[in-house]
């Protein structure tokens, strides 16, 4: 029963990580438009099964902030 257990965890995780790179490449290929991209990052702590949630920071240094939801990406640029 363990092992089975340790299966289905080890599918969970890659299916999530698949996804995750799912969501960068989409949010790059979204913020090449604007400019060199510096880096792009995932919250982990804010993202869930639903949304997934992160940062693009620009080479000009400008930062967005955006969610991935169904599909869509939602973003806005980072005030401080």
């Amino acid at each position: 029963m363990a092992a089975l257990a340790l299966g289905a965890k080890m599918y969970l995780d890659e299916q999530r990580e698949e996804h995750l790179a799912q969501v960068v490449r989409e949010v790059r290929r979204l913020f090449a438009s604007m400019g060199e991209i510096a880096t792009v990052y995932i919250d982990q702590t804010a993202s869930d099964r639903v949304q997934t949630k992160g940062g693009v920071v620009m080479a000009d240094g400008v930062v967005y902030l955006f969610e991935y939801l169904a599909g869509e990406i939602f973003y806005q640029e980072e005030s401080l």
